[in-house]
């Protein structure tokens, strides 16, 4: 995947099963990156060792709050998933924070992202649900038929497309000098060419999809400042922060 702009990541820093060992203060640039699928804290070598705390804190505020939506939007998976229900394991549903300034990249799929370790255990789990929901009305016991429902399209979902990490993503437009604000219009796209979409980024914008079925890629933005002069992936009036949760 190509990509420009600054990206940092924040995510546990031992496998699965294994005690996770958070940062200090003593961690930070000089730290070598590594793969996420290796499950360890790695970030652009641009963060002063002396400002790391403070972007860490400032990283979980921002994310956590938008992360818990996917704990609601995709209950099945959160619920499900089985390291997220053993007192063994640190790792955790959405267990990795991002956020990225002037970010664009071209399409791509989030392969680290898709968890087939855990989709048997899932679709298992799906199965007896159904055949004791079944059960139940069968015997003329009285529950909420919604609930029913739910676990038969969870159940399609998990056997269609797996279980793959939701990632969140929230986009802000910060201007320079609040006065350009309405001088400057922006265009920026976020597309997924599988499914054949594409949305207009607006300020406050907030998505969220399943990044390892799907491919996508967000745009280099197109900045157009009183109509006459055009700015081509950055602009020295606006920076476009976006940050998230996978």
């Amino acid at each position: 995947m190509e990509r420009v702009g600054s990206c940092s990541y924040l995510g546990p820093r031992k496998g699965r099963g294994a005690p996770l060992n958070r940062p200090n203060v003593s961690e930070g640039p000089k730290e070598s990156s590594a793969d996420r699928s290796e499950n360890r804290i790695w970030h652009r070598k641009k963060i002063r060792h002396s400002f790391w705390p403070y972007a860490v804190s400032l990283m979980n505020l921002m994310i956590g709050p938008a992360t818990l939506a996917a704990y609601y939007i995709y209950a099945h998976m959160s619920k499900l998933c089985e390291s997220c229900n053993s007192t063994a394991s640190w790792y955790k549903f959405c267990p990795s924070v991002i956020m990225t300034i002037d970010f664009a990249c071209s399409c791509h799929t989030d392969r680290n992202d898709k968890e087939d370790f855990t989709t048997p255990s899932m679709i298992a789990k799906l199965h007896k649900i159904i055949e004791q929901l079944r059960m139940l009305e069968s015997r003329g016991v009285s529950f909420e038929p919604q609930r029913k429902a739910e676990a038969i399209s969870s159940l399609k979902h998990l056997l269609y497309w797996g279980f793959c990490i939701p990632t969140t993503c929230c986009y802000q437009y910060i201007f320079r000098n609040a006065e350009l604000k309405p001088r400057v219009r922006v265009y920026q796209w976020f597309m997924c060419p599988g499914l054949g979409t594409t949305h207009l980024i607006k300020n406050y914008w907030v998505h969220m999809m399943l990044a390892g079925l799907f491919s996508h890629c967000t745009s280099v933005p197109i900045y157009i400042v009183d109509d006459s002069v055009v700015y081509f992936g950055s602009c020295p009036h606006v920076t476009m922060l976006a940050w998230g949760g996978l």
